[in-house]
C-alpha cells in the first residue's frame, strides 16, 4: 500500500503564503494598533474633546444629596451660549450645584439615548436642562460619533437600532465609533489631513466661489 507524498516544493511554496499572509495580519495589526494610539493622543490634546469628556464626566459624577440640588444642563454648544456655571453657582447659592455637559453638533437622537445612559450609569441629578436647537425636531433621526462614543452604551446601539431600523452599515459605524477613537474622530482626522494637503484650502474656496458665480449668473 503506498502513500503519496507532496513534493517539497510545493510543500514549501505552501508554507511560504501562509508565513507572508500571517506577516501581513500582524502588520496591518500594528497599524490599527499605531493608528488608535494617535488618535487617542489627538484626542487628548484637542480642546473640545477635553472640555466634551470633562463635562460628561462631571455629570456623570452626580450622586444624589438631601441638603443640596443638583442641576445638570446638558445639549449640543448651546448650553455654553450665554452660560456660565461660575455666575449660575453664585446666583443660586452654596446649596445647588451646577455642571454642563455640551457637546458640539449633537443632535436630539443623541442625547434622547445619551440621556438614558447618563441616568443608567449613575448620574442622579435632581433637574435636568435640555437645551438644544428647536430645528432638531424636523430633522431625520441621524446620531453623531461624539455622543455615541462618550454617552451611550452597547445597549443603546441596540435600542435605537431596535426603534428605528437603520442599515447595517449605520449600526457598524455605531458600533466602531462606540470602541474606536479612530472611528470617533474620523471626521476630525479628515480635516486635519485636508489642511495638510498644500493648496487644497484655496482649490476648495475657488471652487465654492466658481459655484457661488455659477449660480448668481443662472
Amino acid at each position: 500500500m503506498s502513500t503519496e507524498v507532496e513534493p517539497r516544493h510545493v510543500m514549501s511554496a505552501t508554507d511560504e503564503a501562509k508565513h507572508k499572509l500571517l506577516s501581513l495580519t500582524v502588520w496591518v495589526l500594528l497599524l490599527c494598533v499605531a493608528i488608535e494610539c494617535l488618535s487617542v493622543g489627538l484626542r487628548t490634546h484637542r480642546r473640545v474633546s477635553l472640555d466634551t469628556s470633562r463635562g460628561v464626566d462631571n455629570v456623570l459624577s452626580i450622586r444624589r444629596r438631601a441638603d443640596y440640588t443638583q442641576v445638570a444642563i446638558v445639549g449640543n454648544s448651546l448650553v455654553y451660549e450665554g452660560l456660565s456655571e461660575r455666575v449660575l453657582r453664585g446666583e443660586m447659592g452654596d446649596r445647588v450645584g451646577v455642571e454642563t455637559a455640551g457637546v458640539p453638533g449633537s443632535t436630539y437622537y443623541d442625547w434622547e439615548y445619551g440621556l438614558r445612559a447618563l441616568l443608567a450609569r449613575g448620574s442622579e441629578p435632581d433637574v435636568i436642562v435640555f437645551g438644544i436647537s428647536p430645528s432638531q425636531f424636523l430633522r431625520t433621526p441621524i446620531v453623531t460619533a461624539l455622543p455615541v462614543s462618550e454617552l451611550w452604551r452597547s445597549r443603546d446601539i441596540y435600542s435605537y437600532y431596535r426603534d428605528w431600523h437603520p442599515n447595517p452599515t449605520t449600526v457598524a459605524d455605531l458600533l466602531l465609533e462606540h470602541y474606536s477613537t479612530f472611528f470617533s474622530m474620523r471626521d476630525t482626522l479628515r480635516i486635519y489631513g485636508r489642511k495638510r494637503i498644500y493648496g487644497y484650502e484655496s482649490m476648495v474656496h475657488e471652487w465654492g466661489t466658481t459655484g457661488m458665480a455659477t449660480d448668481a449668473v443662472v
